[in-house]
């Protein structure tokens, strides 16, 4: 093949010769743009237009994981239902809500009942108790009095399984 090649380049004619070299070297560099350059260039500027959004996408992925961090350390798991009584007395304590009861209902869940507590300040303890001791709150009962914004509740709080 390469022999056949020789002989056919040394059959040209000077003219020919540049014209065909000429024309190799052109195909030559169309194919090179066309196998690297384009699809480099191409590429670059897809990046470039999706780069901010990846960068905010992670720097949105950091936050939520220090988010995360944060919000594991808040509050102190309970492990038994003594210890998910004393939490809750506590919050109970803290919130200044009078007349509030708290039970052991048996080793995974506790009631805590009120009569006559402003309603939104017991919601926002229950709330609070829940968060705050990492219980899950099962069943809540509210049931209006004959003052406005004052409720009689009870509230029914598990322990969370461990994972």
């Amino acid at each position: 093949m390469i022999a056949w090649l020789r002989e056919w380049w040394v059959g040209l004619g000077r003219r020919e010769r540049t014209m065909t070299a000429a024309a190799g070297s052109f195909a030559l560099l169309a194919f090179v743009y066309m196998a690297a350059l384009e699809p480099a260039w191409k590429a670059r500027e897809r990046l470039s237009t999706e780069l901010p959004r990846l960068r905010a996408q992670a720097a949105e992925i950091d936050a939520l994981a220090q988010e995360a961090k944060r919000l594991a350390s808040r509050g102190v798991a309970v492990e038994s239902a003594s210890a998910a009584k004393v939490a809750l007395e506590q919050a109970l304590a803290r919130a200044n809500l009078g007349g509030v009861s708290v039970a052991v209902l048996d080793e995974r869940r506790l009631a805590a009942s009120a009569k006559g507590v402003p309603v939104t300040q017991w919601l926002a303890w229950a709330e609070e108790a829940a968060r705050e001791s990492r219980l899950r709150i099962a069943a809540v009962r509210i049931t209006r009095t004959s003052v406005r914004a004052v409720v009689d509740a009870e509230a029914t709080f598990e322990i969370a399984a461990r994972r």
